[in-house]
């Protein structure tokens, strides 16, 4: 049995944008849309086409990230069609991705417009436009693209954006928050939170979508049972729902919350009144971004003269594809460097690292160890378990890590 999914390229601007900001809000997603030529591809293929232009010194995820890109992005924003086989033939579906005539069009020039820019400025695009893990009609990337926009304008009331982009305030203010972290927009003191014992109070957003995306987060098993926690209490903070998870780091918990915040599934109790009176502006830097090079896209999605520019750039990249590599390997390293995966270090690097930690730490738990360290505890342990390196240990329902060489204590 076969089945074909095909999503027609948006004819509205704001539709375009939305979804052209979902498909290219990281370099690894642009770099993966730019493997597209006249062929069919599956998820195996396309990791071995991103591995061929990085090289073997950087750790990238596995084919899975590249089927997920697929699914949820680039097929809906109508770059990528996909067909399924799940013939008797086949063990289990297969999935075969092609490039559409819109893909070809609009999205790689722009895919290699923006990692160019990621490269010649020294950022990722991630830590600006953010994920995409809200299920809304918008999300992330647009509305922050709809932010930066508005203030370029004129500044701004957190009200008065509230009324503006038809978003929450507790939406608008981690907005601002993140896009602050960048340089990009400034505003004054928020006021006091409201605040229990333990913490900043979250709940969950009524409507938010159930299911949180697999890529969501870095932290794939303690992140469900925050969730079921915060569900069945109703509101919580930090250290109340690290309790009841029996989890005994509650500035990991506070990471999870800060990450549902983020897309849109959590929001902290209301701000009082006063601290919504602030207003809100844009910097330089953020103007800067703005005037060249969001409005660069935004034209090239309006079929403007960008679009011819970006065209003729892509083509001039694809014919000197050598020139054009470290242009696309700087842009993955800046991604890398802010992504969760932390993907940027060989795992040999990480592994030195860990088996250092461990010498100095006997016993360290695993959210101990990715907060002390840049190692993704999960992406190393797993070969150095196997070659009798390290073993782990269980205490009730931690686990721990120890040299073999060492005894418990």
């Amino acid at each position: 049995m076969k089945a074909n999914r095909y999503s027609p390229f948006p004819d509205r601007v704001e539709d375009r944008l939305s979804r052209t900001l979902t498909a290219l809000n990281s370099e690894l997603k642009m770099a993966t849309l730019l493997a597209f030529d006249d062929h069919v591809y599956t998820k195996e293929h396309l990791a071995g086409r991103v591995r061929s232009v990085v090289g073997r010194g950087v750790q990238l995820p596995g084919p899975k990230i590249y089927k997920t890109y697929c699914d949820d992005s680039f097929c809906p924003a109508g770059a990528v069609s996909a067909s399924y086989d799940a013939s008797p033939n086949n063990r289990g579906e297969q999935s075969f991705f092609e490039l559409t005539p819109a893909g070809r069009r609009f999205l790689q020039p722009i895919a290699a417009y923006t990692i160019d820019v990621s490269a010649k400025q020294g950022f990722s695009w991630y830590s600006i436009l953010g994920p995409i893990s809200s299920k809304g009609e918008t999300n992330a990337p647009y509305n922050r693209f709809r932010l930066l926009t508005t203030l370029a304008q004129s500044s701004h009331k957190i009200t008065d954006l509230e009324e503006i982009l038809g978003l929450p305030v507790s939406g608008i203010i981690v907005h601002l928050e993140r896009l602050q972290e960048q340089g990009l927009v400034t505003y004054e003191s928020l006021g006091e939170l409201k605040k229990g014992k333990g913490g900043i109070i979250y709940e969950w957003i009524a409507g938010a979508s159930q299911e949180v995306p697999l890529t969501f987060t870095d932290l794939p098993t303690l992140t469900p049972k925050v969730i079921d926690a915060l569900r069945s209490m109703g509101r919580g903070d930090a250290k109340t729902l690290a309790d009841s998870v029996q989890y005994k780091s509650p500035n990991v918990v506070s990471r999870i919350l800060c990450r549902l915040e983020e897309g849109g599934f959590v929001q902290r109790e209301r701000w009082k009144g006063k601290s919504f009176r602030t207003a809100c502006s844009i910097t330089e830097k953020g103007r800067t971004l703005v005037d060249n090079h969001l409005y660069a896209i935004e034209d090239a999605l309006s079929e403007g003269p960008a679009l011819s520019k970006m065209q003729q750039d892509w083509e001039v990249k694809q014919a000197n594809a050598d020139v054009f590599q470290p242009t696309l390997i700087q842009g993955l390293g800046n991604y890398f460097s802010v992504s969760p995966y932390k993907t940027s270090r060989p795992r040999a690097e990480s592994s030195r690292e860990l088996l250092e930690y461990l010498q100095a730490h006997p016993g360290a738990r695993p959210c101990e160890i990715e907060e002390k360290t840049s190692i993704s505890v999960k992406s190393v342990v797993f070969p150095m378990l196997t070659a009798g390196l390290i073993r782990k240990e269980k205490e009730g329902r931690e686990t721990r890590y120890y040299l073999n060489n060492t005894t418990t204590k």
